[in-house]
């Protein structure tokens, strides 16, 4: 009796289905694909979108370090600028007290000190208006370097002449080393025009990475700036030899304090 109860009633769910798809048609099949549609879409748009804000933010971070890399850059070159400046001086100084011992045929233990250039800076830097007034600059100091190298070997090799022979350097090769130096002196005076010019430009130059006006809403902006006038450099070429003339004059201050 349970069995043709069971029975009768698989019939009449039959019959129902057979029913419902006479008047929907194959809706039941159709409900199946538009659901298998959605979930598909969904996974995709989902993982596009994904991909799309993953993308950009790695865009951003790429950016902004590339950004950054160029600003501390040029910070460095602000400060390098500023150590070539004493260096650059102490070296002026070195020249004239050498000349004078040269002068008078006498030996000197004194040397002149190279001036440091960072290894591949201009590579961090991301404007080429920049690159190229670095390298330019930086070409002055190999040379520059390259005639210290050339004293600081004459100087070593009359010294070791005198002392290994025990006999007197013809006068000469002081005469002529007394010259050398003086000549370098004189390019000396050109490399710190060159070398304050330069200072004055990355100085404006920061000012316009550190602006936001300048940069409007590329706030990671890494050339294309606004270009910087001979009336600007001037300026800025006074405001840095003022600063410059008063730490000098505190500094012989400062000594004539020490000293009494």
């Amino acid at each position: 009796m349970n069995y043709l109860q069971k029975f009768s009633g698989d019939n009449q769910k039959m019959i129902e289905l057979l029913e419902k798809i006479q008047t929907d048609g194959v809706r039941v099949i159709d409900n199946f694909w538009e659901s298998l549609i959605a979930q598909g879409a969904g996974a995709f748009f989902g993982a596009f979108f994904a991909f799309l804000f993953g993308g950009l933010a790695f865009f951003i971070k790429t950016r902004r370090d590339r950004f950054l890399l160029h600003k501390n850059s040029l910070v460095e070159i602000e400060y390098l600028l500023n150590d070539h400046l004493n260096d650059v001086a102490k070296n002026s100084y070195l020249i004239k007290h050498d000349v004078e011992i040269l002068r008078r045929e006498n030996l000197t233990y004194d040397r002149l000190y190279e001036l440091r250039l960072p290894i591949g800076i201009e590579l961090k830097l991301g404007d080429l208006v920049i690159i190229n007034k670095y390298s330019s600059y930086r070409e002055s100091i190999l040379r520059v370097n390259a005639d210290f190298n050339k004293i600081n070997t004459a100087l070593d090799a009359i010294n070791n002449f005198a002392i290994t022979h025990d006999k007197k350097v013809h006068s000469d090769n002081f005469k002529h080393l007394a010259e050398q130096m003086e000549t370098i002196n004189k390019l000396l005076k050109l490399l710190i025009d060159e070398t304050k010019t330069l200072l004055a430009f990355i100085r404006i130059y920061m000012t316009r990475v550190d602006s936001l006006k300048e940069k409007s809403i590329n706030i990671y902006k890494l050339n294309g700036y606004r270009e910087i006038t001979g009336e600007e450099l001037e300026e800025e070429l006074e405001k840095l030899n003022k600063g410059i003339d008063q730490t000098m004059k505190e500094s012989k201050e400062k000594i004539k304090g020490a000293i009494g």
